[in-house]
């Protein structure tokens, strides 16, 4: 038999098959009665040990499952949006002629990088010449007029009327003289009566000849006074002023560079094809000749749906990843009107400008590149985010969770209130750090 302590080591399962081992193998005595009495007993003890090793397997198989427990703590949680859109220059200049002529030289050619204050071509200024003395002389004209107008009272046309005042009036004065004294001649009989009449006649012919002068010297006064004067002030300022206007472009005849950048041919209106500029090709005054690029700024031109515009605001933090780097930002102007239709709503033109790299990583950048923009719509401090899974219902259809601060602690029932769900997770208040269960 076996000893008790043998016994214990042994396995339900091992029990029961060494029992029957034991039953069956004791030998029989008193003929067939102790062989039927270990029969019955050997069955009993076979249902027995069916019924036992089904009990123990399934006292096996329920085992307690281990809870899995993720930590979480107060975090900065943001939500973002992300845009697609293409590198472009901040600044983008069209190089227009000055004034109409023949392109005498092309100094710089489509795609090379200029600075400031470069020469990029030079025009013929023949015809500019013509137009530069015509004008020159017409303010010659003018300032001449204008300057005998300011001293008219000086002048000769104002002595001249001057003058024949004074001869009329010494005329008056002489014939009046002979009237009198022939007057007197004729009181006494010397002298007919028909020389008085005829010198009455001319003293009136002499006054109306002195009424003559006066009118025409006040007339020759007031052409240098008044309107005239101011007319000709006029008009010699629009004289000098379009004199200078031409000696301005004359001085424009080398087209500079006004930024630091990059040659491009100038498109033209209707023209699909860009043709190159070349010398001796005519070009009338304000059409484009050139683009400059400027690469010392650059942004991003993206579009944004409708329904995302309340959320878009110009000055926010952008992170833009373009040709494998990660570039920080700010986002610039929103476009007014939509830039497309369609069926679902309107697309609005964004820009995002950019904080630039140093060399070299500054000059892998090409224009036209695709980039992902990244903008930071809000952002809040202290927030606390749990898996989805960790949110359950109470009875009561709240939001609860199974929370613990630390390993060692019992855990409870808390229920919390659900401020947000993003893609770290729901947001919710109403917890601290340290773990929630995960069903």
């Amino acid at each position: 038999m076996l000893s008790m302590r043998v016994w214990m080591r042994l396995s339900p399962i091992s029990m029961v098959r060494q029992a029957l081992t034991n039953c069956w193998a004791r030998p029989s005595s008193a003929g067939g009665l102790y062989s039927m009495t270990n029969w019955r007993n050997g069955l009993l003890l076979l249902v027995l040990s069916v019924g036992f090793g089904a009990w123990y397997q399934g006292a096996r198989s329920v085992q307690p499952e281990t809870a899995r427990w993720v930590r979480i703590e107060p975090q900065t949680l943001e939500q973002r949006l992300g845009l697609v859109g293409r590198l472009q220059a901040a600044r983008q200049v069209t190089v227009n002629a000055p004034f109409e002529g023949r392109v005498a030289a092309v100094l710089a050619q489509p795609g090379q990088q200029v600075g400031a204050g470069d020469p990029l071509l030079t025009l013929d200024t023949e015809q500019l010449d013509i137009e530069l003395r015509m004008a020159q002389a017409a303010w010659l004209k003018a300032r001449r007029y204008a300057d005998a107008l300011e001293h008219w009272t000086t002048g000769p046309e104002v002595a001249r009327a001057k003058r024949n005042l004074s001869s009329a009036r010494n005329a008056l004065s002489t014939s009046q003289l002979d009237l009198e004294e022939n007057r007197r001649l004729f009181e006494r009989g010397i002298v007919a009566g028909m020389e008085v009449r005829s010198l009455i006649q001319l003293v009136d012919m002499h006054a109306q000849a002195v009424l003559e002068a006066e009118q025409a010297l006040e007339q020759t006064l007031a052409q240098g006074q008044g309107d005239a004067l101011q007319i000709a002030r006029m008009e010699l300022l629009n004289a000098e002023a379009q004199y200078h206007a031409l000696l301005a472009l004359h001085g424009q005849r080398t087209v500079n560079a006004p930024l630091s950048g990059v040659v491009v041919p100038a498109k033209t209106a209707g023209v699909n094809q860009v043709v190159p500029l070349q010398a001796g090709q005519h070009v009338a005054r304000g059409v484009p000749v050139l683009e400059l690029i400027g690469l010392d700024r650059l942004q991003v031109l993206a579009t944004v749906e409708e329904q995302d515009l309340p959320n878009v605001q110009q000055g926010q933090p952008v992170r833009v990843t373009v040709a494998g780097q990660h570039l920080e930002g700010r986002l610039g102007p929103i476009a007014q009107q939509p830039r497309t239709l369609d069926g679902a709503g309107a697309w609005y033109e964004v820009v995002a400008e950019l904080e630039l790299p140093a060399e070299p990583a500054r000059s892998s950048l090409r224009l036209g590149m695709s980039a992902q923009v990244d903008i930071r719509i809000s952002s809040k401090a202290q927030a606390l985010v749990i898996p989805p899974e960790a949110l359950q219902r109470s009875s009561a259809g709240e939001h609860v969770v199974w929370f613990r601060e630390d390993p060692g602690q019992a855990p409870s029932e808390v229920t919390v209130s659900v401020d947000g769900i993003g893609p770290q997770g729901v947001e919710v208040s109403g917890l601290g750090a340290g773990y929630v269960r995960l069903p």
